[in-house]
């Protein structure tokens, strides 16, 4: 059995985590998109390889890019914020 873990939704998108009670480490990341602007689903039958391309705003994208580095700590990764900066878990702005 597994749940939704919300990380950030907003208007047209999810970015959320499942949670299963078998697993105590979370793996895997889910963004769901409601009507993208364009979505492209290829599969190289030479390798069975599939590719997965979504076009999203930027601004959608920026919302989801400030989620993820909060939920991760990763502030560090992307210039060492040190206090209530955007990006930061600490920051009080959305």
């Amino acid at each position: 059995m597994s749940t939704k873990a919300s990380i950030k939704s907003g208007d047209g998108f999810h970015l959320y985590e499942e949670l299963s009670l078998d697993d105590e480490m979370i793996k895997e990341a889910f963004l769901q998109l409601d009507n993208p602007m364009g979505a492209v689903i290829e599969k190289d039958f030479s390798t069975q390889q599939l590719s997965a391309t979504v076009v999203i705003p930027v601004e959608i994208m920026d919302q989801i890019a400030i989620a993820w580095i909060k939920k991760r700590q990763l502030q560090g990764a992307v210039g060492d914020l040190v206090g209530n900066e955007l990006g930061s878990p600490d920051c009080p702005w959305e």
